[in-house]
């Protein structure tokens, strides 16, 4: 168990993060500047306000659980690169908020579950949004389930909901 009165784990530089078991924090369970994260499927990684935060060049691959108010914040100010998030077939990623929040390009494979819970929840919230949605894949928000500001490009073969919108561009 890894837990912080702030976070679980900050890393400001490059870095790996490798979860096995449980990782907490009061405001974000791990942020991640430059790297990666690796939340296998015993993993669990849970913060009050962010799940995980990712910052600039970073990627995620999650079997296990992510979750907080909002599951996945992705805030790569420093250039134009995307984030790329495997969810696997035992994933799950939840927020109240949003599931994943992106301010720029999201590149998502999901195969899991990825879910907004509040009323007004967007699943998939981002800038542009590249989405491969696999047969046991679920993305579900309480409004919508994929929300971009630019464009969206999705393929899908399992479940994308919202009370309001499935995709909303």
């Amino acid at each position: 168990v890894i837990s912080g009165g702030r976070s679980g784990v900050d890393i400001f530089g490059t870095g790996t993060v490798n979860n096995f078991g449980t990782i907490t924090g009061v405001n974000a369970g791990a942020t991640v500047q430059n790297g990666e994260v690796v939340n296998m499927s015993t993993g669990s990684i849970t913060g009050g306000q962010f799940g995980v935060v990712l910052l600039d060049v970073t990627k995620l691959s999650n079997a296990g659980t992510i979750s907080g108010e909002r599951g996945i914040v992705i805030r790569n100010l420093n250039g134009d690169t995307s984030v790329g998030i495997s969810n696997t077939g035992a994933g799950s990623i939840v927020g109240a908020i949003s599931g994943i929040e992106s301010l720029r390009q999201l590149d998502l494979f999901n195969f899991g579950s990825i879910s907004a819970t509040d009323v007004g929840g967007v699943a998939v919230k981002s800038a542009t949004a590249n989405v491969t949605n696999g047969i046991t894949g679920a993305i579900t928000g309480g409004e919508t389930g994929i929300a971009a500001q630019a464009r969206a490009t999705v393929s899908n073969a399992g479940l994308i909901s919202g009370q309001t919108f499935g995709i909303s561009v």
